[in-house]
């Protein structure tokens, strides 16, 4: 049977309330690999029109143009977006409202900047950037023209991983004592020889770490706290690869709270595994693996899912009170957008479940729930007022440690961020 979820404010709904949405031109600039998710994603709302597609290769533009189109026939007044090669000169003709930006990683800051300055809000595919200029350049941008920047770390849309944000936030499970992350997937010469961009420091930026563990990083520490010092390596562990990034990472993690977690990332096995995160508290030992979480009390119980159900319900209460009360109005706008988000998407939600690239669990289900919320906090924007979480400076967070990791092992020492 399905469980409706009660608060002290009333039933927790199972479905998002539906309320008369804007129209919007949306842009897709890079019609690589990524593409498609965001172009099937928005084929679902029909408040959006894709108006233009951007790629140099100009074949993949039009192939995406193409998904658009067919996912879009139940559409009366649907029509086949626009195809450019260059970013400028879509933005010189279009103008469009919002631009989807999933090109190489290197070209992240400096298109999102561009589509900036031309007023329109912007949602980026992780990375924000490959270095800390990258991050300045994303943070001054996005002052100085006031609109909205999301950064895609669509893991957080997952259900286990709400309800463990949930449950973190609370204070249920006390004080953070530490923590740990494994991510294990398989990324052999054949990836790397997909696009010529991947497995080169000044395009790639990096490996493992900035390309497939920077999700799961993202999670381990919107979960546990900020980063505030780093010690780790790199390396090659895979024979024969002809790249100049890692494959194999590990670093110590220090946080603002006085925990360390420690974290390690490799694509050299056999198979895409679930990344596998633990935070080990006062009171709890969460264990979160790909979409599904355990829980753990101190004396080394598994809570059963009635348990965890109750618990999750205390949570709630407990956090929805926090948010009415809190003096502290940004702290407060990011815990009520993720306690919307998890009566929207959370464990008796089925909300956008079978959405696109839904057959690979390894990755979670999120893309399209963050694509569908990123739009919908756009209802309560106002020029520089930012209202979407996962923005320049929460998006940044992740990439900013792996960076230090990097400089950790080449100065082999412990890098204060």
């Amino acid at each position: 049977m399905k469980m409706q979820r009660q608060t002290g404010v009333g039933i927790l709904p199972d479905e998002p309330v539906k309320h008369k949405k804007r129209r919007w031109r949306s842009a897709l600039i890079g019609c690589g690999c990524i593409a498609p998710m965001h172009v099937q994603s928005l084929a679902r709302m029909d408040y959006v029109d894709l108006v233009a597609v951007v790629d140099p290769l100009i074949d993949q533009a039009r192939s995406i143009a193409e998904i658009w189109k067919a996912d879009t026939l139940y559409r009366d007044t649907s029509e086949k977006p626009a195809v450019y090669e260059t970013i400028e000169q879509m933005l010189s003709e279009i103008k469009p409202d919002l631009v989807h930006i999933c090109t190489p990683h290197h070209l992240h800051a400096v298109q999102a900047a561009e589509a900036l300055s031309q007023g329109c809000h912007v949602l980026l595919e992780k990375p924000c950037g490959i270095s800390l200029d990258d991050i300045e350049r994303l943070h001054h941008a996005g002052l100085k023209s006031g609109r909205q920047i999301g950064i895609c770390f669509q893991n957080r849309y997952n259900k286990a991983s709400l309800d463990a944000w949930v449950l973190m936030q609370s204070g249920l499970m006390g004080q953070v004592k530490g923590g740990r992350a494994i991510l294990m997937w398989n990324r052999d010469q054949t990836y790397y020889n997909q696009a010529d961009w991947r497995g080169r420091w000044h395009t790639e930026g990096g490996g493992v770490m900035i390309n497939q563990a920077i999700h799961t990083l993202d999670l381990l520490l919107w979960l546990t706290g900020s980063p505030v010092r780093v010690n780790g390596q790199y390396s090659q562990r895979r024979d024969g690869l002809q790249i100049e990034v890692e494959d194999t990472a590990e670093c110590l993690i220090e946080l603002d709270n006085g925990a360390k977690t420690s974290f390690y990332a490799t694509n050299a096995y056999v198979t895409d595994a679930p990344p596998l995160i633990e935070v080990l508290t006062d009171a709890y030992r969460l264990k979160l693996e790909g979409d599904s979480f355990d829980l753990f009390s101190q004396q080394g119980h598994l809570l059963t899912a009635s348990q965890k159900d109750e618990l999750l319900i205390h949570a709630a209460r407990i956090l929805e009170e926090k948010c009415s009360l809190s003096d502290q109005a940004s702290a407060s706008a990011s815990s009520a957008f993720w306690l919307k988000t998890w009566r929207t998407y959370g464990a008796d939600s089925n909300q956008l479940t079978q959405g696109p690239a839904a057959d690979k669990a390894y990755w979670g289900q999120g893309h399209a729930r963050l694509i569908a919320s990123f739009y919908d906090s756009l209802d309560e924007w106002q020029p520089g007022r930012s209202v979407f979480p996962i923005d320049q400076s929460e998006g940044s967070i992740a990439l900013r440690a792996l960076l230090a990791l990097y400089e950790s092992h080449r100065q082999h020492q412990t890098v204060d961020l």
